[in-house]
């Protein structure tokens, strides 16, 4: 939507049995036909309708030019036949005759192929736009094929001609793997940009795994460069569950952005599950007094037996340390672990995991505090254990060994087929080894320095399970 100006998509527009599915969109304006009043100025179409094109897929405004998607579109600029490869089409308003809007340019990704989907989400500001592909699978280097990885193309106006659209960046995410759906939904303003991939499955530092509950990517115009469009933070909601599809939807303007879960089945205190109720998030890159509201990104999750506690400052403030508490009733709290802050300008993450969580409700926040001496607290995060949680006995957990291991570490032959994947993880939370193609031959772990870690097991069962290891060498 722009100013008194709104676009509309309809992508199942049907030619009956002449063109099937071809697609338009329409625009409406205010004050058309009456005061206040929106009424019809424009239907468009493509200049040559397509079967199944799905024309009007994705919409955006911005000034004077629309962009609209045509996921299904199956010709590339050349005319020859490449099933479901996409196109995006830019019109330009005429604002001398008022309601005429001409066709500027059909955009295509530069390297395209059969089934990526280019243009079913599109997002436009100003002079740059941006269009996701999120069936497309190989790397921005067109390198590294992982199906559906999902990938999202910047075009800037004048790039390559005058009133040309051409291509300037491909857009990956950082951590893309198969069917992540990266560029399923995008959204542009200014100098940001979101992109949404609800079928990713880790959380924002890379582990945590869990299907479908998605997650989104923060790129920003001058990241890395000028106009080097370098990802900026991955996002995910601070309390995740499976098939959430956390960034199904998103929008960004200016600092701010929102991202749609359609599936997160729990309401905004993580209580009375509703199964598809859905819920949206809102983030922002730079809260205002940050240091005075806690201003920090925290959750708290349930994996097998033990609760990870992960959290990421705000930008902008000098913190001294974190100390995570924990309550059985919200109301007496003891600190359980202090750390102190690292000292960059670069966006941190930390995490802390409580291996004995209270049987019953558990309470979860953390206070933090400035290098002035200001002291905040975060929301406060719920989970509820209940008999059957804390019930894994030692008989009942794959067998890993040796321990404390040097070079290899080995998981019982017997039971590989119960595995799906395994991480090791550092005691400041970060993933240092992961293995999803599990054999007999091991998992190296030569390269880990002297010290404990957790080893984070996927089972076939969809079930987590963490183990301790010592390295040593």
């Amino acid at each position: 939507m722009g100013e008194n100006v709104a676009i509309v998509g309809a992508p199942l527009t049907d030619g009956g049995n002449v063109i099937h599915q071809y697609g338009s969109a329409y625009i409406f304006a205010k004050d058309q036909g009456s005061v206040s009043g929106w009424g019809q100025v424009k239907e468009l179409t493509a200049a040559i309708r397509l079967n199944d094109a799905n024309f009007g897929q994705s919409v955006s405004i911005s000034g004077n030019y629309v962009l609209v998607g045509a996921s299904g579109d199956s010709y590339n600029s050349g005319q020859s036949v490449i099933p479901y490869t996409g196109a995006a089409y830019i019109f330009k308003k005429d604002t001398d005759t008022g309601n005429v809007w001409t066709l500027v340019k059909k955009i295509y990704a530069n390297a395209h192929t059969a089934l990526d989907r280019f243009g079913f989400s599109v997002s436009i500001s100003g002079t740059t736009a941006i269009v996701g592909a999120y069936a497309e699978s190989e790397s921005s280097l067109e390198a590294d094929s992982q199906h559906a990885s999902g990938s999202a193309y910047i075009f800037k106006k004048d790039q390559g001609g005058s009133e040309n659209w051409g291509q300037f960046k491909k857009l990956t995410a950082a951590d893309r793997a198969k069917d992540d759906y990266f560029g399923y939904s995008v959204s542009i303003s200014g100098n940001w940009v979101i992109v949404g991939a609800y079928q990713e499955d880790e959380n924002a530092q890379g582990y945590g795994t869990y299907a479908n509950t998605g997650s989104a990517y923060i790129f920003r115009r001058d990241q890395n460069g000028s106009n080097a469009w370098g990802q900026v933070q991955k996002i995910t909601a601070l309390n995740r569950h499976l098939f959430d599809q956390f960034g199904y939807s998103v929008s960004i303007s200016d600092t701010y952005a929102i991202v749609g879960s359609p599936f997160d089945s729990k309401d905004a205190l993580e209580q009375n599950t509703l199964a598809g109720a859905g819920s949206a998030l809102i983030f922002h890159s730079k809260p205002a007094s940050a240091a005075r509201t806690g201003a920090t990104a925290f959750g708290a999750e349930k994996e097998e037996n033990r609760v990870l506690i992960s959290w990421m400052p705000a930008t902008g403030i000098s913190f001294d340390h974190f100390e995570v508490q924990k309550s059985p009733d919200g109301i007496s709290w003891e600190t359980i672990s202090e750390m102190s802050a690292a000292e960059s300008d670069v966006p941190e993450s930390y995490s802390h995991a409580d291996p004995e969580p209270f049987a019953g409700k558990n309470f979860y926040q953390l206070k933090t505090v400035d290098r002035e001496g200001n002291i905040a607290f975060t929301e406060v995060r719920s989970l509820t254990f209940n008999g059957n949680d804390k019930e894994i006995s030692e008989s009942k957990k794959i067998i890993i060994y040796p321990n404390p291991v040097v070079n290899k570490l080995y998981i019982s032959a017997e039971e590989l087929n119960k595995v799906v994947a395994v991480s090791i993880i550092n005691m400041t939370g970060r993933v240092v080894a992961s293995s999803s193609q599990l054999t007999a031959h091991g998992i190296e772990t030569g390269h880990l320095a002297t010290g404990i870690y957790i080893v984070q097991i996927r089972k076939t069962d969809g079930r987590m399970e963490t183990q301790k290891i010592v390295v040593v060498k």
